[in-house]
């Protein structure tokens, strides 16, 4: 689809052939951030009284909601937009794509531009970036990934909902859907149950779950101390910008959530609730799609689930955890106890091929081991319980 659209639009091309020779630049895209450059942070903006006004409304019609009005972080106008855009350019992009896949506990967004709640409400138009960015005075691994970003996986993801009906439709064959939007677990969080829209046309979406995957989503995806420091920093950095990037909902929020078999409905659903620019064609393949493989191979390849070696690669999460990494962390067990659970499920996908051959080769005392770390885990954060207190046995 990316090489298609590229070549159509004419998009970093030089003749037939994309610029630099590669279509995709990803594994350029791959390194963890070391401490430096310093990430930029974001501007802030000033207000009008409209938007104080707005501001006091959603306080009132909407205190019970997690998080805050942060009126300094949101650009309202037109104007603001554009500063917003410069800023990212200017700031952001020349070392975008270097440290795209990385993530920290220094900074919640490193070298992201923040541009997606503006994009998907046109205050920002895709087709303006691309072309923009393709003239940029930035490395290409930078234009390159920001534009596959754009032209490639906003505009796949598009057609894919539009093409299944947000998953309720695969091919002659109609999904279940709710009958009601669902809170994503805040009534197990909060106590209190979520405010449903009398709206008759409303629904709670496909029910697809290709894995049976069926745990309620934890508390702790709503700030409740689990324990692991990489989950509670990114939940916390969530809960208070209302967004994190795209390698922190997908290799933290999301893999955390599928090796522990967490309903990818409920997922999704909060994922609907926690971040500011969710929308149906956004929100619907990005999780039941690619993050939890609920849709099995009819969007995505593969499951994109990883143990704690990947966390500690690109990321400095470990470093302030009571969990070591290489020994102790139950990230990797879990992992291994995934591939085993659905080891029927995944035979014969080419791209899990070495994964599964890696799970034939481990003995039966760790596979054993792997599935009680998987239960001991699912039950203490189903109770709302830290895994660090006491913590869970060592690791392999």
């Amino acid at each position: 689809f990316y090489r298609h659209v590229r070549s159509r639009l004419r998009v970093l091309m030089q003749g037939r052939q994309p610029a630099g020779g590669r279509w995709s630049l990803d594994q350029d895209n791959r390194e963890p951030w070391p401490g430096h450059p310093e990430p930029p942070s974001p501007p802030s903006f000033t207000h009008d009284a409209v938007t104080e006004e707005v501001a006091t409304l959603v306080r009132e019609r909407f205190a019970a909601h997690p998080g805050r009005v942060e009126l300094g972080t949101l650009s309202a106008t037109a104007g603001q937009a554009d500063q917003m855009w410069t800023w990212a350019c200017a700031s952001c992009l020349p070392s975008f794509g270097r440290y795209e896949d990385a993530m920290s506990s220094r900074s919640a967004g490193l070298f992201h531009t923040r541009i997606s709640p503006l994009l998907n409400v046109h205050r920002l138009l895709p087709a303006n970036l691309v072309r923009q960015v393709e003239g940029l005075d930035a490395p290409l691994a930078s234009r390159e990934g920001f534009i596959r970003q754009i032209l490639g996986w906003r505009e796949y993801v598009r057609h894919v909902h539009e093409a299944t009906a947000g998953f309720t439709r695969l091919g002659s064959e109609t999904v279940p859907r709710g009958a009601a939007p669902g809170d994503g677990g805040y009534q197990r969080w909060s106590g209190r149950a979520w405010p449903i829209a009398d709206d008759a046309a409303a629904h709670g979406g496909s029910r697809i779950n290709m894995l049976d995957a069926d745990l309620p989503l934890p508390v702790a995806w709503w700030g409740q101390p689990s324990g692991l420091h990489c989950l509670d920093r990114v939940v916390a950095d969530v809960w208070r910008d209302a967004w994190s990037h795209h390698i922190t909902r997908l290799m933290v929020l999301s893999n955390i959530a599928s090796l522990i078999d967490a309903n990818p409905r409920e997922l999704t659903d909060w994922f609907w609730v926690a971040y500011v620019d969710a929308y149906d064609w956004v929100v619907e393949p990005n999780v039941l799609g690619m993050s939890t493989y609920a849709t099995g191979p009819s969007m995505t390849t593969k499951p994109y689930v990883a143990g704690a070696a990947y966390i500690n690669r690109m990321s400095d999460y470990c470093r302030g955890c009571a969990f070591d990494p290489r020994r102790t962390c139950p990230l990797t067990r879990l992992y291994w106890a995934y591939l085993a659970r659905h080891e029927d499920a995944l035979d014969g996908n080419q791209r899990m091929t070495f994964a599964l051959g890696a799970l034939a080769r481990r003995s039966a005392a760790d596979r054993t081991e792997d599935a009680r770390v998987f239960e001991d885990v699912r039950d203490r954060l189903s109770r709302g319980e830290r895994l660090d207190r006491p913590p869970i046995g060592p690791s392999a």
